[in-house]
């Protein structure tokens, strides 16, 4: 089995970290790239074994090995045997070196204690990209730093959660998403209405900081941040599929102010409304 997966990072691209891409190979083939590849690569090898060259330094990748290869880096790798088994996550951000310094992690081989917890990540990372195309990665890129940290953790470059907590913190996020996929769901049909927190709040029958909570760990975001992403998402669908003006959009989006929605508008898509109309061939 394998697969390869590169979503959409328009919606995501100014968070502080997103996916760029994730995939799994059951028979990786060899890879050379003698100038190295424009983005970080985390890896982690699940069965087989194969060689990696990481500036010219040769290394032999057993099952349960991982390595990561930072952007700009030559690097060159094979299976060594009829099964080698890699998945790997291609993150981006601005607050990646950051993290990456934080957290002690260099390009180079670790061995990992276990690979469970990686491998937890990448298929729910996977799943999000599957259910929802559109708004998928939103979802997916809220993992991209629990996968870094689970690696350095299993790495040993941090110490180890108890098994306990660990159960405690997957049953907390497995809480949290079926309450974000509710919150999604509601704001999805009701993005046109005007929608509060309180709204939120009553929905779920919970308090606003707990709901804070829940889209912050689920995708990175407050809750009036994820309204107004969903609402410019469906304006920017509006501007290149109808002949509506900017003002009717807003409407039509849920904004009374016509100079909020465009300053919304501009701050997430880089465009105003006009500008980004006419990129893709139709005018206000």
């Amino acid at each position: 089995m394998w697969y390869y997966m590169y979503p959409d990072t328009e919606l995501v691209a100014d968070m502080p970290y997103y996916l760029q891409s994730i995939g799994k190979h059951e028979l990786q083939p060899r890879i050379s790239k003698p100038m190295g590849d424009e983005n970080d690569q985390f890896f982690y090898n699940s069965i087989g074994e194969g060689t990696l060259f990481l500036r010219d330094i040769k290394y032999t990748i057993p099952a349960g090995y991982g390595f990561f290869i930072p952007a700009g880096t030559p690097h060159e790798y094979y299976p060594n045997s009829s099964v080698w088994d890699v998945r790997w996550m291609v993150p981006k951000g601005t607050g990646l070196p950051l993290l990456y310094e934080k957290l002690g992690i260099k390009g180079g081989v670790y061995r990992l204690e276990s690979i469970t917890g990686l491998e937890i990540q990448l298929n729910i990372m996977r799943e999000e990209l599957l259910n929802n195309s559109v708004y998928g990665n939103i979802h997916a890129s809220s993992h991209v730093q629990e996968y870094i940290v689970e690696f350095a953790r299993q790495a040993g470059l941090l110490p180890a959660k108890s098994a306990e907590k660990n159960v405690q913190n997957v049953h907390k996020k497995s809480t949290y998403q079926r309450h974000m996929n509710t919150i999604a769901d509601f704001v999805d049909h009701q993005f046109m209405n005007h929608i509060t927190e309180n709204d939120l709040c009553n929905l779920m029958q919970i308090t606003p900081q707990h709901l804070c909570r829940i889209t912050r760990t689920c995708i990175g975001m407050s809750p009036t941040e994820y309204i107004n992403h969903i609402r410019i998402e469906k304006a920017k669908l509006y501007l290149r599929n109808t002949n509506y003006n900017a003002c009717e959009i807003a409407k039509r989006c849920g904004y009374d102010n016509n100079n909020y929605f465009w300053r919304n508008f501009k701050k997430i898509t880089g465009l105003a409304p006009g500008e980004y109309k006419r990129k893709y061939g139709i005018k206000i």
